[in-house]
């Protein structure tokens, strides 16, 4: 009886199919076909784990003279023949699985020890994800708590300085001009808020206008001038006088993106208010990214 005849007739007494005796085996179910068929052999580490499934010793699987009869012994003792049977092999420590150390055969078969450190990696991993989502949502509130402070602070002393300079004013003497310059004032300490807020929670489309604007830098022509005392004085007088120019030109330049950014950041505060509370709710994910950004 050949090897191919052998592991047929006994995997047809376990009652297993191809892919069972596969699962147990940690092989395909067409790998075991080839063997049945006589078209390949399986390696001496598998035909130890073979032999140990059937219950048999390697020499009964190997002598081709040699024919064997499965032990009565689990028909008179079910129960114990059932306990011994081997379910298959770890796909991680390789040990023999039987009932009382099988721990799970899906996506792979892993006996018990196996499951429990599976279990308290994945339970140490949750763990640390949840950790780091609540440090995620405490640097959000602290944040959030940052933005209006200082945009709270900012505002109020705008608020006082401006309204302190209208009451002392002799030029604001009449009730019209008092309500323009007081609602003027509340107009502009609101957009100073927000800009404030704004840019503390930072990662928005108005902190990248007004930063474009700070960071620009003017590029001068080159100087043209003789190797003598008089060209390098001249040199030297028109270099002072481009970063003199420049600073100037730099520094209006960081005006304007101030001033559109607190402009444009009584529109874009309760948007990005809203999207930071939500994400502090949970109501929406952490890392998603802004529409508006």
């Amino acid at each position: 009886m050949t090897l191919g005849e052998k592991l047929i007739q006994l995997r047809k007494e376990h009652n297993m199919t191809q892919a069972d005796l596969g699962e147990k085996l940690n092989m395909t179910a067409q790998a075991i076909s080839k063997w049945e068929r006589n078209q390949a052999e399986p390696d001496i580490l598998t035909l130890k784990r073979i032999a140990t499934i059937f219950n048999i010793s390697i020499d009964e699987l190997l002598n081709e003279e040699q024919e064997f009869v499965v032990a009565e012994e689990k028909e008179k003792y079910p129960e114990k023949a059932k306990s011994d049977e081997v379910l298959g092999f770890c796909a991680n420590c390789g040990c023999i699985i039987k009932q009382d150390n099988f721990g799970m055969s899906s996506p792979k078969m892993l006996c018990s020890k196996c499951k429990d450190k599976l279990i308290k990696v994945a339970k140490a991993k949750k763990a640390a994800e949840e950790k780091q989502e609540q440090d995620k949502v405490g640097h959000m509130c602290d944040k959030r708590g940052k933005a209006i402070f200082w945009g709270v602070l900012g505002a109020a002393l705008a608020l006082i300085i401006l309204t302190v300079v209208g009451i002392v004013d002799e030029e604001i003497n009449s009730a019209a001009l008092y309500a323009a310059w007081f609602g003027g004032t509340i107009v502009f300490s609101y957009c100073l808020f927000s800009f404030i807020a704004v840019m503390v929670i930072g990662d928005s489309w108005v902190e990248e206008i007004v930063f474009w604007f700070l960071t620009r830098s003017v590029r001068w022509p080159g100087v043209i001038f003789s190797f003598d005392i008089d060209g390098f004085i001249f040199l030297i007088a028109v270099k002072v006088l481009f970063a003199i120019l420049g600073a100037i030109i730099g520094f209006f330049m960081g005006l304007i993106g101030l001033a559109l950014g607190c402009v444009l950041s009584p529109f874009a505060f309760p948007y990005y208010m809203h999207v930071l509370n939500k994400k502090i709710k949970g109501e929406i994910p952490i890392d998603e990214i802004d529409l508006m950004d």
